[in-house]
């Protein structure tokens, strides 16, 4: 059982206290050198470690530097987990742990680690060390949890440590949590959905809060709820697939998971996606070019169509999307009024883009070809090389371009 109030010790036993708890914490392991850089091979085992190399390299760099910060130690320990390097990041955590022993985020993680690895004993005991010597939230979440998870564990110890972690931050999402699966599990689904709604507020990417609100509302008969909440875990699952989770809300979230679910045969899902993507972020052309992208691959052209004149309405003045709908219109063989349509669209392209851009005068080139104009394609074909030289595409394009032009003369 955790004390929440106990006799202090004098300033000097104090500290003697924080270094022996700090070297007990940490006696199994070596001396932290001043910086570990990976070995090759192991770096290669790890698949992760190329996401976070570069942090890795500049933590690096600043650590050789203040070798003692144990703010730096403890950025390059979490780094070093993230990148399935255990043993590294173990060494890094354990300094910033002997310069700093009431850093509860160092503990934490080491902890968490321990915990991961089977060794629950050395994981408990860290987190009791560290609510000795300054008790904090994260450690008293996790230590509930740990109890909670492992086989035979403390559910009363477990229960008192979360209550303390809320008792001490009302916003500890771990203790919130745990706490809520506790009350489920006891059937007390009001608290439960309480503390729940809690962690969604705090966090509205946290999977397990969501599902179990899910869960929730379906055994209380609220159908429409739980489907609403199961969708978004869904979602929220597929971009923890996708490496998106931290900024579920960005352009690129968008694209990947409607990329995903199209390319997986769930068009209506991208669909659907991408449409979301497009109310939430109304300014961004690219998210509506990758839907009608998206509908012209399964043959909606009609739909196409009606993207791309209401986003040329409300984003007039955007030379992307007039290039995208002028090359659909004229590469599709539409008829005498679409080639037209990408003419105007491409030539107002290429002035917005001052003629600095490859891309926009190689669809000039197709509209005017389009149109009959071969020795106008051939310009703006030719044009577009001077920009980019030895462009494949491009010189297919003025080879083809430039035979109707010679047929001309």
């Amino acid at each position: 059982m955790v004390r929440s109030a106990r006799v202090r010790p004098s300033r000097g036993a104090f500290c003697s206290l924080l270094l022996l708890v700090a070297a007990s914490a940490c006696r199994d392991e070596p001396a932290a050198a001043t910086a570990d850089v990976p070995a090759e091979d192991e770096a290669v085992r790890s698949p992760y470690f190329a996401r976070v190399q570069d942090d890795i390299q500049q933590l690096l760099r600043l650590v050789r530097m203040q070798p003692d910060n144990p703010a730096l130690r403890l950025d390059l320990g979490r780094k070093f987990l993230e990148a399935g390097m255990p043993a590294i990041a173990e060494r890094h955590l354990c300094h910033a742990l002997r310069i700093d022993p009431a850093l509860a985020d160092a503990r934490v993680l080491m902890a968490r680690n321990f915990y991961e690895r089977q060794q629950i004993e050395r994981a408990v005991r860290l987190l009791l060390d560290g609510i000795e010597i300054d008790e904090a939230a994260p450690l008293h979440a996790l230590l509930g949890a740990i109890e909670l998870a492992r086989p035979n564990g403390d559910r009363d110890r477990a229960v008192t440590s979360l209550d303390r972690a809320l008792e001490l931050d009302s916003r500890c999402v771990d203790a919130a949590y745990e706490r809520g699966r506790v009350a489920a599990s006891e059937g007390d689904a009001e608290q439960a959905a309480r503390l729940f709604e809690r962690v969604v507020a705090l966090d509205p990417t946290h999977l397990g809060a969501t599902f179990n609100l899910a869960q929730l509302a379906r055994r209380a008969g609220d159908v429409e709820r739980a489907s609403a909440l199961l969708a978004t875990h869904r979602r929220l699952s597929a971009l923890e697939d996708l490496g998106q989770l931290d900024d579920p809300e960005s352009v690129a979230a968008y694209v990947a998971l409607a990329e995903m679910w199209i390319d997986g045969g769930a068009v209506e899902d991208g669909l659907a996606e991408l449409r979301a993507g497009v109310a939430r972020h109304p300014e961004k052309p690219i998210l509506r070019v990758r839907l009608a992208l998206a509908l012209a691959r399964v043959g909606r052209h009609e739909e196409v169509r009606e993207v791309y004149e209401l986003a040329l309405k409300e984003i007039p003045r955007e030379p992307m999307l007039m290039n995208q709908y002028a090359w659909y219109l004229a590469t599709r063989g539409g008829t005498a009024e679409d080639r037209q349509r990408a003419l105007r669209l491409a030539e107002k392209a290429v002035h917005l883009t001052k003629g600095a851009d490859a891309n926009v005068l190689d669809t000039l080139a197709e509209a005017r070809a389009a149109s009959g104009d071969s020795e106008g394609a051939l310009a703006a074909i030719t044009a577009a090389l001077r920009l980019r030289p030895g462009d494949a595409g491009l010189e297919r394009r003025r080879t083809r371009f430039a035979r109707p032009a010679k047929e001309g003369e």
